[in-house]
């Protein structure tokens, strides 16, 4: 009966209704982007899902690096902020609407560069630089409503997105209409729409302060550079091989690569949830009382290796019944490749959870150098890798970077917690 009593009490904490909230937002988002995946993989070429995966990929880049100047530093510094919070918000949408802007030219201008060398890139940076605005502006807004502890409408804006983009991009496979450029234009006008009832909403509780764009820029730059040095570091260590792969092996060697490398993302609905909500409570948390960050970690830890083991043995045992249910007769002469990407990603699991709470200590140096570290070793060994044995050798110098990084913040976490 004691039991029972303490799982009734534990099921009725606010905490709980709220954590679930954002691991369902998160765990929707993250299974549409994979179903898109695998129905665009099943629609096209390895050819044209190359550069879907290679479009998806900078597109991904791009976030790290606007999260890390913006969103990130403001769920990290919100907490502590006790007068002017209105135009602290204000300041904090002005500089991610100039961030978005400089991101969408930049990609437009990239456009015309390749207009006279390559059309299907040239194509694909246009059409990034179209759905750049949903997409930066739409993470921006869900991020700082989960700092913001405005859980809820979160959940049902991202929720009622995320249906409608299954059901249009169900729709046109069904009608053999999901080339590359009808998923970003289905992308781009769906994901619009939330994007501007949260930025409205948002706009509401915010006191727009022109004047004030700098002042919060360099409080944000103060933990937001290393965050920024260590997105051009992640870059290096995860978002760069579809490109070293497309170079060195070919758009269909990036294919077999994106293809389990989305597979062996299943989980990583539940853990980008996770993380999102341990950066918001974790920041509120702490900034009360930094002596909780020893506890914190034991519990996102524990809960993270409970799902990890069974992840991992799923992918040992049922590799190529994984591969065929996703993605027919295409793919089944890789399961090898899914194994080592799934160990890959169990890794990034693992070691996500220190990341974000060494973050909301505001010791993002350490986060940085375990970045920096990764990516060295990657550099060192991929690139001859991938010459040897192709796109093996990527996954190989991919997961061995994700074990030299955990490893190092595993010996971080104990200085920061004394």
């Amino acid at each position: 009966m004691m039991v029972i009593h303490q799982i009734k009490s534990i099921l009725r904490r606010k905490s709980l209704r709220q954590g679930l909230s954002v691991l369902f937002d998160q765990g929707l988002m993250s299974l549409t982007n994979f179903l898109t995946g695998v129905l665009v993989a099943r629609a096209n070429d390895r050819a044209d899902y190359g550069c879907f995966v290679l479009g998806f990929t900078i597109l991904r880049f791009s976030l790290g690096v606007t999260h890390s100047l913006v969103a990130v530093p403001f769920t990290i510094e919100s907490p502590h902020r006790t007068v002017d919070r209105r135009s602290y918000l204000g300041s904090t949408i002005l500089h991610q609407l100039l961030l978005t802007v400089v991101l969408s030219v930049s990609f437009l201008s990239m456009a015309f560069v390749f207009s006279s060398r390559d059309q299907s890139l040239s194509e694909l940076m246009a059409f990034l630089a179209i759905f750049a605005g949903p997409f930066f502006l739409w993470e921006f807004a869900r991020l700082v409503m989960i700092s913001l502890q405005k859980y809820y409408f979160s959940v049902f804006l991202g929720s009622a997105a995320n249906i409608a983009c299954l059901t249009c991009f169900y729709f046109l496979s069904r009608h053999e209409l999901l080339s590359v450029r009808n998923a970003f234009v289905a992308m781009t006008v769906i994901w619009s729409v939330p994007m501007l009832v949260a930025l409205v909403d948002l706009g509401r509780r915010a006191k727009p302060d022109f004047n004030g764009i700098g002042s919060v820029f360099l409080l944000h730059w103060k933990t937001g550079k290393w965050l920024v040095a260590r997105s051009f570091a992640n870059f290096g260590v995860v978002a760069i091989w579809p490109i070293l792969i497309t170079a060195l092996a070919g758009t269909s060697a990036t294919a077999q690569y994106g293809a389990c490398m989305s597979l062996a993302g299943l989980l990583n609905p539940f853990f980008f949830g996770l993380t999102n909500y341990v950066r918001s409570k974790g920041a509120h948390v702490l900034a009360k009382d930094p002596g909780r960050f020893h506890a914190i970690l034991l519990v996102t830890e524990t809960v993270t290796l409970l799902i990890v083991v069974p992840f991992l043995a799923g992918f040992i045992f049922f590799r190529k019944e994984l591969l065929y249910f996703c993605y027919g007769t295409k793919y089944l002469d890789v399961p090898a490749l899914l194994v080592i990407c799934a160990l890959g990603n169990a890794l990034c699991m693992i070691s996500a959870q220190v990341e974000v709470l060494l973050d909301v200590s505001k010791k993002t140096f350490y986060t940085f150098l375990g970045r920096m570290t990764g990516l060295l070793v990657s550099l060192g060994c991929g690139i001859p890798l991938i010459l040897l044995f192709g796109v093996y050798g990527a996954a190989w110098a991919f997961l061995s970077a994700r074990l030299v990084t955990l490893i190092l913040w595993a010996g971080m976490t104990g200085k920061v917690a004394n």
